[in-house]
């Protein structure tokens, strides 16, 4: 008995090509806005800023590009009902290219470390009615003996009326001589000792926030802060 034949495609070749490279498009641009909010979201869940996580948020984006680019053809081939071979051979290609991607996030990812130097958080609130800083216009700076490193501001807030100077910095130093430098605009600056050392435990969460007691400045021509209740608060949050 003669088989039966194939029935013909019921799009045009032209047509399954354009909604092909359509589905695509909107596949591999949807999937990048997914690869970055999957990121963003892992940083959130890990507790952890996004800029420690970039090398996984650069393969999470463009991966999730790859992905969405797969899964919009698939989704094509499957609508226009194309052959099961090539449905199966895009289905593969999407699978692979999930564990592809996230097997690179995994070796991306910051994992904590149980030893090393301290990556030591801080956040400094300003007296009640200070004018709301603007970033480029704040320095923290951590000083060991005459070692001066800068620190990192990753958040400026306000807290009822209050701003909040929030960031990072690395403590490599076992002194008990360390001090914190804050800046203001570029004019006026104040000095305290900084009780962690690189030798510190992890800690999930802030210490209390503690009043500031300002030192002598060891730069006479610079001006002081504006008086004030002046309060810090640190916690060391992983190893590098």
């Amino acid at each position: 008995m003669a088989s039966r034949p194939t029935p013909p495609p019921p799009f045009s070749a032209p047509t399954r090509h354009l909604v092909g490279v359509a589905g695509a498009l909107i596949g591999g641009w949807l999937g990048l806005f997914g690869g970055e909010a999957l990121a963003y979201a892992i940083a959130a869940w890990t507790d952890r800023d996004i800029a420690e996580l970039k090398d996984m948020l650069i393969w999470s984006t463009f991966g999730g590009g790859l992905v969405g680019l797969l899964l919009g053809v698939l989704l094509v081939l499957v609508g226009i009902r194309s052959s099961k071979e090539a449905r199966r051979l895009s289905l593969i290609s999407v699978a692979a290219a999930v564990v592809l991607v996230g097997g690179l996030m995994l070796a991306t990812f910051d994992w904590p470390k149980s030893s090393g130097t301290p990556s030591l958080q801080y956040e400094i609130r300003l007296p009640p009615g200070t004018p709301q800083p603007r970033r480029d216009k704040v320095d923290v700076v951590l000083w060991a003996e005459k070692s001066g490193k800068g620190c990192y501001v990753s958040d400026l807030r306000r807290e009822n009326d209050r701003p909040v100077i929030a960031g990072s910095c690395l403590v490599a130093s076992k002194s008990d001589n360390q001090t914190l430098m804050l800046r203001l605009n570029r004019e006026a600056e104040g000095h305290w000792k900084m009780p962690i050392r690189a030798d510190a435990p992890l800690d999930n969460t802030f210490g209390r926030w503690q009043r500031i007691e300002f030192v002598r400045n060891p730069r006479e021509n610079m001006p002081a802060l504006p008086p004030g209740e002046y309060e810090v608060r640190y916690r060391v949050k992983k190893y590098l």
